[in-house]
């Protein structure tokens, strides 16, 4: 079986919890492998960043990405713009999706 392509993704050290804690309000670990943080992010507003845990590795692999502030067609092209090309240089990582319960929100193309 042909193994999936990855995307690039916006990766962290551990030690992010802590450094920004300027802007981080809460961490959250609704399972395990999965870090939830709250933040107050400097251009976006209040953010939901949901990452994927790699302990062994001591990394954080941001999955998802919830602008709370920024709910506007328009204004979450300029959420994923920030991530797909501020952070990623240009990578089409990040996804907008829309949910009618939730909002719009990203995710990443990598689903694991």
């Amino acid at each position: 079986m042909k193994e999936q392509p990855r995307w690039p993704e916006v990766l962290v050290g551990l030690d992010f919890l802590t450094k920004r804690s300027d802007i981080i309000g809460e961490v959250t670990r609704p399972q395990p492998d999965v870090v939830k943080v709250l933040m107050e992010h400097p251009v976006l507003g209040t953010v939901v960043e949901v990452f994927r845990l790699f302990p062994e590795y001591k990394i954080l692999s941001l999955k998802s990405v919830f602008a709370k502030d920024m709910q506007e067609e328009e204004e979450m092209e300029v959420v994923k713009d920030y991530y797909n090309n501020h952070l990623l240089g240009g990578k089409e990582t990040y996804l907008d999706c829309f949910n009618s319960e939730v909002g719009y929100f990203l995710m990443s193309r990598n689903d694991n």
